[in-house]
Protein backbone atom coordinates (compact mmCIF):
# COMPACT_ATOMS: atom_id res chain seq x y z
CA UNK A 1 0.00 0.00 0.00
CA UNK A 2 1.24 3.48 -0.85
CA UNK A 3 2.35 5.02 2.45
CA UNK A 4 2.74 8.70 1.61
CA UNK A 5 0.07 9.87 4.09
CA UNK A 6 1.87 7.90 6.81
CA UNK A 7 5.15 9.59 5.79
CA UNK A 8 3.46 13.02 5.96
CA UNK A 9 1.89 12.23 9.36
CA UNK A 10 5.28 11.22 10.77
CA UNK A 11 6.89 14.38 9.38
CA UNK A 12 4.26 16.53 11.12
CA UNK A 13 4.50 14.62 14.40
CA UNK A 14 8.32 14.74 14.34
CA UNK A 15 8.01 18.53 14.06
CA UNK A 16 5.97 18.62 17.28
CA UNK A 17 2.47 19.01 15.90
CA UNK A 18 -0.29 17.27 17.81
CA UNK A 19 -0.96 13.61 17.07
CA UNK A 20 -2.02 13.37 13.46
CA UNK A 21 -4.98 11.19 12.56
CA UNK A 22 -5.43 9.33 9.29
CA UNK A 23 -9.19 9.36 9.71
CA UNK A 24 -11.75 12.17 9.99
CA UNK A 25 -11.76 14.07 13.26
CA UNK A 26 -14.62 13.03 15.51
CA UNK A 27 -17.22 15.64 16.34
CA UNK A 28 -15.61 16.77 19.60
CA UNK A 29 -11.95 16.29 18.59
CA UNK A 30 -9.34 18.91 17.96
CA UNK A 31 -6.15 18.29 16.04
CA UNK A 32 -4.88 17.42 12.60
CA UNK A 33 -6.29 14.94 10.11
CA UNK A 34 -4.85 13.81 6.78
CA UNK A 35 -7.39 12.54 4.24
CA UNK A 36 -6.56 10.70 1.05
CA UNK A 37 -8.42 11.92 -2.02
CA UNK A 38 -9.04 9.73 -5.10
CA UNK A 39 -5.89 9.92 -7.18
CA UNK A 40 -5.18 9.38 -10.87
CA UNK A 41 -2.65 7.53 -12.98
CA UNK A 42 -1.03 10.22 -15.14
CA UNK A 43 1.06 7.87 -17.31
CA UNK A 44 1.86 4.18 -17.69
CA UNK A 45 5.21 3.24 -19.19
CA UNK A 46 6.32 0.18 -21.16
CA UNK A 47 7.98 -1.39 -18.11
CA UNK A 48 4.71 -1.15 -16.15
CA UNK A 49 5.79 1.84 -14.06
CA UNK A 50 2.90 4.21 -13.35
CA UNK A 51 3.16 7.91 -12.62
CA UNK A 52 0.44 8.88 -10.15
CA UNK A 53 -0.94 12.25 -9.09
CA UNK A 54 -1.56 11.32 -5.44
CA UNK A 55 -3.89 13.78 -3.71
CA UNK A 56 -4.38 14.37 0.01
CA UNK A 57 -5.77 17.10 2.24
CA UNK A 58 -4.68 18.28 5.67
CA UNK A 59 -7.42 19.47 8.03
CA UNK A 60 -6.65 21.40 11.23
CA UNK A 61 -9.35 22.02 13.86
CA UNK A 62 -9.00 23.91 17.14
CA UNK A 63 -11.09 26.10 19.42
CA UNK A 64 -8.15 28.52 19.47
CA UNK A 65 -8.30 30.04 15.98
CA UNK A 66 -4.73 31.34 16.15
CA UNK A 67 -3.45 27.85 16.97
CA UNK A 68 -5.43 26.39 14.06
CA UNK A 69 -3.95 28.94 11.66
CA UNK A 70 -0.39 28.51 12.97
CA UNK A 71 -0.54 24.70 12.82
CA UNK A 72 -1.99 24.85 9.30
CA UNK A 73 0.82 27.20 8.21
CA UNK A 74 3.39 24.93 9.87
CA UNK A 75 1.99 21.89 8.07
CA UNK A 76 2.20 23.76 4.76
CA UNK A 77 5.83 24.75 5.35
CA UNK A 78 6.72 21.14 6.24
CA UNK A 79 4.92 19.48 3.32
CA UNK A 80 5.04 21.92 0.39
CA UNK A 81 8.06 21.15 -1.83
CA UNK A 82 9.36 18.65 0.78
CA UNK A 83 11.13 15.39 0.01
CA UNK A 84 8.74 12.61 1.09
CA UNK A 85 10.32 9.25 0.22
CA UNK A 86 8.41 6.07 0.94
CA UNK A 87 9.19 4.32 4.22
CA UNK A 88 8.06 0.92 2.88
CA UNK A 89 9.31 1.17 -0.71
CA UNK A 90 5.80 1.43 -2.18
CA UNK A 91 6.59 4.42 -4.42
CA UNK A 92 9.37 6.58 -5.81
CA UNK A 93 8.86 10.19 -4.79
CA UNK A 94 9.02 12.88 -7.51
CA UNK A 95 7.52 16.06 -6.00
CA UNK A 96 4.82 17.52 -3.76
CA UNK A 97 3.07 20.87 -3.84
CA UNK A 98 -0.12 22.70 -2.93
CA UNK A 99 -3.05 22.09 -5.29
CA UNK A 100 -5.75 23.78 -3.20
CA UNK A 101 -4.91 26.80 -1.07
CA UNK A 102 -5.97 27.07 2.55
CA UNK A 103 -9.64 27.63 3.20
CA UNK A 104 -11.77 27.74 6.30
CA UNK A 105 -14.16 24.83 5.85
CA UNK A 106 -15.99 24.90 9.15
CA UNK A 107 -16.87 27.41 11.86
CA UNK A 108 -18.76 25.42 14.45
CA UNK A 109 -21.27 26.66 16.98
CA UNK A 110 -18.90 25.51 19.77
CA UNK A 111 -16.29 27.95 18.40
CA UNK A 112 -13.96 25.41 16.81
CA UNK A 113 -12.51 26.40 13.44
CA UNK A 114 -11.39 23.96 10.76
CA UNK A 115 -8.95 24.87 8.01
CA UNK A 116 -7.98 22.71 5.04
CA UNK A 117 -5.17 22.70 2.48
CA UNK A 118 -4.79 20.26 -0.42
CA UNK A 119 -1.57 18.73 -1.74
CA UNK A 120 -0.66 16.83 -4.88
CA UNK A 121 2.30 14.46 -4.76
CA UNK A 122 3.77 13.13 -7.98
CA UNK A 123 4.97 9.57 -7.40
CA UNK A 124 5.88 6.48 -9.41
CA UNK A 125 4.94 2.89 -8.65
CA UNK A 126 5.88 -0.38 -10.26
CA UNK A 127 2.90 -1.96 -12.05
Amino acid sequence: MIDIVDVVAKKLEDAGLTPVRLRPLKNNEEGICIRRIPSAVVATYMDGTQEIAYLFEVYVRYLDEERAIIECETAISLINMANLPSANGSYRFISCGIYSHTTEVERRTDGKRTYKVGFKAEIETQG
